[in-house]
């Protein structure tokens, strides 16, 4: 079934539940399309619960096929339709393909060095070989990064990627019908193009481009039209989708989806500037920087489409914080611990957690804000900072007892917020600098990630803030009278 070799035709349909066959329809497609859009915070149009109801195996030309009934057409329609919104703003985001081809290069460049093994084995003979390829899961990377033998190159790529300092896509489009863009043209013809209409600016080795079709190119358009239909009037007679409704559903595929992206690997405004012109030269668009591009200039905010909270909107400073090596690493300690093996659902980290920390306390603190004129932007960026990093300084399961675990996770995260700072000085920078924080601002921020143990004595033991300003204390720390806190 995995390979659906030699089909027997009088049990086809248990081969179309596992294998597509081209049209895109199976059990994996209705789980991935469920599961995907759930930890994406997408809108799953596709009812698989009513597609499998109203699916009935009939005997098509002396071959028995899973059929739907005509109504579903609708339904099916929907199937692709999700699966496209996932290509388009997930599987094939710019940033996705950015990580892919830094991914892609770390990969080859470590498969170059017979030093580089996993299980006694190299990369290439672990393919080869299915006890090693057990070996081989997405934590390579950090194995790459542990290997003294291994390429410098692909250790700087990972930690590149660790770190988020991914390819940038400088510019991309979606010619329709533009006559300067040919389809059957390569990516090497697209380089050269791009190269002469910059005047040699750049060369070939500065850019990567891209050419991706958007569209579901793996859906076959003469198995796709095979789709077989059934009537409630007569529900053991087969017929075959419609030309319109098979045309509806191959709308995705048409060649009009073409992307060409254009990636530069070094973030260098210059070159930026220039490839960014030469490119929209090259497909006769209006050349020069449009006023809403900027090249080179800070940071700004960005929007997280959350799970769970939905849009999660994180200020310059945060974002910051989050593409360090340092905040990075919680996307590798489970939230839930080794629930996960009694719940296989419970995979959420420790990353996403710390996202959300952090925004409850943005809008827990504005709330207080309406009430509350004692509260300035300060106040609001350390708690939100102080919620970000509340984490920092977990670790897996078992380093600690349970009995432990909070007191040593709030000494070991505000040590690794030390350590941030003093390792990251962009960020110092962007704190002090352009933020305006102070030594007590820094100080607050750690009294908020490691709470004060209460020592008996009715002096305020906090520095970062005085004690008419108590309240902030108690939105991400412990009230040790209480017992509560909001993370």
């Amino acid at each position: 079934m995995i390979l659906a070799e030699k089909i027997p035709q009088n049990r086809r349909f248990l081969y179309e539940i596992i294998c597509d066959e081209g049209t895109g329809i199976a059990v994996h497609t209705f789980d991935y399309l469920a599961r995907d859009c759930y930890h994406l915070g997408f809108k799953n149009l596709f009812d698989h619960k009513r597609y499998m109801k109203f699916a009935r195996v009939i005997n098509v030309n002396g071959a028995e096929r899973i059929c739907l009934r005509d109504k579903e057409i609708a339904n099916l329609y929907n199937l692709y339709f999700t699966k496209y919104t996932l290509t388009r703003f997930a599987y094939r985001h710019k940033v996705t393909e950015a990580v892919q081809l830094m991914l892609a290069e770390m990969m080859e460049r470590a498969k170059l060095r017979p030093f580089f093994k996993l299980s006694g084995q190299t990369i290439t003979s672990c393919l080869e070989d299915a006890e090693a390829y057990t070996a081989l899961d997405d934590n390579i990377i950090y194995w790459i990064m542990d290997t003294e033998n291994t390429d410098l190159t692909a250790k700087e790529l990972a930690n590149d990627i660790l770190s988020r300092k991914f390819y940038y896509c400088v510019c991309e489009s979606q010619p329709l019908n533009n006559k300067c863009v040919q389809y059957s043209m390569t990516v090497e013809e697209i380089t050269q193009r791009l190269i002469g209409a910059g005047a040699r600016t750049f060369e070939n080795g500065d850019i990567i481009v891209e050419k991706k079709y958007l569209s579901l190119r793996k859906t076959d358009p003469q198995k796709c039209r095979a789709i077989y239909t059934y009537s409630k009037a007569n529900r053991d007679e087969a017929q075959a989708i419609q030309y319109n409704e098979s045309q509806g559903i191959l709308s995705f595929g048409e060649e009009s989806e073409l992307l060409i992206r254009v990636y530069i690997k070094q973030r260098n405004d210059v070159l930026q500037k220039n490839v960014y012109q030469a490119f929209y030269k090259w497909i006769n668009l209006p050349q020069g920087l449009p006023a809403s591009i900027s090249v080179g200039g800070n940071k700004k905010n960005k929007i997280f489409n959350d799970p769970v909270h939905g849009h999660i909107e994180m200020n310059a400073a945060c974002l910051k914080i989050i593409d360090t090596a340092e905040f990075q690493r919680l996307r590798n300690i489970s939230h839930l611990g080794m629930v996960y093996f009694l719940y296989p659902g419970a995979s959420h980290n420790k990353f996403e957690h710390s996202l959300g920390v952090c925004h409850l306390t943005g809008q827990y603190i504005q709330e207080l804000q309406k009430t509350t004129a004692d509260i300035d932007d300060k106040d609001i960026l350390c708690l939100e900072i102080a919620a970000l990093c509340y984490s920092l300084g977990s670790l897996p399961d078992g380093l600690w007892s349970n009995e432990e675990r909070a007191k040593k996770t709030e000494q070991a995260s505000a040590k690794m917020f030390k350590h941030l700072l003093e390792n990251n000085n962009d960020i110092k920078v962007c704190l002090e600098q352009e933020n305006g924080l102070e030594a007590n601002d820094l100080t607050f921020i750690t009294e908020l990630i490691n709470s004060v143990e209460p020592t008996g004595s009715t002096a305020w033991p906090y520095k970062g803030r005085p004690e008419s300003k108590s309240y902030l204390y108690e939105v991400s720390v412990i009230n040790e009278n209480l017992k509560l806190t909001l993370p």
